[in-house]
Formats: structure tokens, C-alpha cells, sequence
């Protein structure tokens, strides 16, 4: 629990001054996560596949590269992300018919750990440089904290019925339940209360309506992204990711549940926007 403590307290004394300040130094900090992260992956799928091994450190490139494309597309008009994914499609599937002797399916791979581990982190943290975006970065990251801290409170205290036994045995539905129930009502009265725009224009009781409904959901993907990587874990039989950061594990352990809400909510904002762009 000490290791677990001092790390954190470093997390944030690095992390929340880059998330305020934002800017290239922020994407710099994301590129370097996606880095890692990719890294986690790939060497975490060459435990059944050796040949996978020795991509480790070339294909999170890609990742980076990723994090770039998504941020230009963020602040600009130009929409980068689509010719940079048809060209890592192109480059990863190509690997086979160069190296005749890697199965093909071997690509499957590594289109996974780039997209996971890059493009999901560059879509999380790219709503911080949307309009508002630090107000509505500070509210996914509120929605994700808050749903995981009283998960697992409650769920020390009350929890009695398992929720997903074969892939995370240790969380209950009653620790769900809580997470979802303070996940929800927390970052709500945030949104409220710091004025977030997180629907444009709209204001009174739909607005409100629409923020507890949209809330609610996040929580239900913050919860899936824990256990969706509990899930990879298990099935390769490993504990944590990687040992980055000290009782916390690595890049994909620490920001698995991030990673999908973050990636949701930035999105769900881009539908939003189009829809509003046409009415």
C-alpha cells in the first residue's frame, strides 16, 4: 500500500501540471504512454507467439505516430486520423507478405496493441484540447476516479455477490452498483456546478437530464474497461501489464478504464457536434 501511495502521489506531480499547462506538452507526455503501452501489449502477445517479440520496439511507433495524427485533427480542420489509420493498416498487414514465415493472423496482433494502447490513449486525452476541454477532461477523469473508488469501497464493505467471478473475482455487484451510484452523482453535480458544456447550447432540465444520462453510461464503460483488461490478462495468465509505475503496474493497467471512457466520451462529442452542425 506504501509503494502504491508514494507512486501515486509522483503520478500526479508530474501528471496534473502537463494536464493543466496542455499544449504539445501534454501530447508529448500521451506520446510517450502510447509508446509504452503498445510496448505492454506486444510483449505481452508474444507469450504464445515468440515471433511477436521482436516488433516490440519498432511497431509503437506507430502508436506515437497515432497520438500526433489525432491531436492535429483535434485543433485543425484537417482530419489526419483516417489516412494515418489506412496507412498503418498497410504497413502491419504488408509484415507477412515480406516475412513469409510470420502466420498472418500475427497482424491481427499488432493492429490490437496500436489501437488499444495508441490510438484509445490519444482519443482519451485529446478531449482536453477540445473547446472547454479542461473542464471536461477534469470531468472524465473525475467520473473514472470516482467510479473506481467506490467500487472498490463498497465493495470491501457490502460486497457479497460476485460480478464477473471468471474474469475479476475480487469485484462485487454491490461494489458496481456504488461506483455506478457516486460515479454518476459526483461528476454530475461537477458539470453543473463548474458550468461544463458538454451539450453545446442546450440548458434547464434537459441538460440536466442529458448529463446524469450520459454520466451514468460512462460509468458502465469506465467498469467494462477494467474488466475488459482484466479479461486479456487472465487469458495470458499475467498479473499486471508491465511494472512502470510501482504497485499500480503498467501504462494498460493504469489507465485501462481511462482509456475507454475518455475514447466514449471523445466520440460521442464528435456525433454531437456533427448532428448539431447539421440541424
Amino acid at each position: 500500500m506504501k509503494k502504491r501511495v508514494i507512486t501515486a502521489a509522483i503520478m500526479l506531480a508530474i501528471f496534473l501540471p502537463i494536464m493543466f499547462i496542455g499544449k504539445i506538452y501534454m501530447v508529448l507526455l500521451v506520446s510517450a504512454l502510447a509508446y509504452v503501452g503498445t510496448f505492454e501489449l506486444i510483449r505481452m502477445f508474444s507469450i504464445k507467439d515468440s515471433d511477436l517479440f521482436r516488433y516490440r520496439y519498432t511497431v509503437p511507433i506507430l502508436s506515437v505516430l497515432g497520438v500526433f495524427a489525432v491531436y492535429f485533427s483535434t485543433i485543425t480542420e484537417y482530419n489526419l486520423l483516417v489516412p494515418y489509420l489506412v496507412l498503418t493498416f498497410l504497413i502491419i498487414t504488408s509484415i507477412p507478405v515480406i516475412k513469409h514465415k510470420r502466420l498472418a493472423d500475427n497482424s491481427l496482433y499488432l493492429l490490437f496493441a496500436v489501437f488499444y494502447g495508441g490510438i484509445m490513449i490519444a482519443l482519451a486525452t485529446s478531449n482536453r484540447f477540445l473547446d472547454d476541454g479542461l473542464k471536461k477532461f477534469i470531468y472524465i477523469l473525475l467520473t473514472v476516479t470516482m467510479t473506481d473508488t467506490f467500487a472498490f469501497f463498497v465493495g470491501i464493505t457490502m460486497g457479497k455477490r460476485k460480478l464477473a467471478p471468471t474474469i475479476s473475482p475480487k469485484k462485487s455487484i454491490e461494489g458496481s452498483i456504488g461506483g455506478t451510484f457516486f460515479g454518476t452523482i459526483i461528476p454530475t453535480l461537477y458539470v453543473l456546478l463548474a458550468d461544463v458544456a458538454l451539450f453545446g447550447d442546450l440548458d434547464g432540465p434537459t441538460r440536466t437530464i442529458l448529463v446524469i444520462l450520459s454520466t451514468f453510461i460512462l460509468t458502465i464503460v469506465v467498469q467494462i474497461g477494467d474488466l475488459v483488461a482484466s479479461k486479456i490478462k487472465r487469458a495470458y495468465e499475467i498479473k499486471d501489464f508491465g511494472q512502470l509505475f510501482p504497485g499500480h503496474g503498467g501504462v494498460m493497467d493504469r489507465f485501462d478504464s481511462l482509456i475507454f471512457a475518455g475514447a466514449t466520451f471523445y466520440v460521442v462529442h464528435s456525433v454531437i457536434e456533427m448532428v448539431q452542425a447539421l440541424l
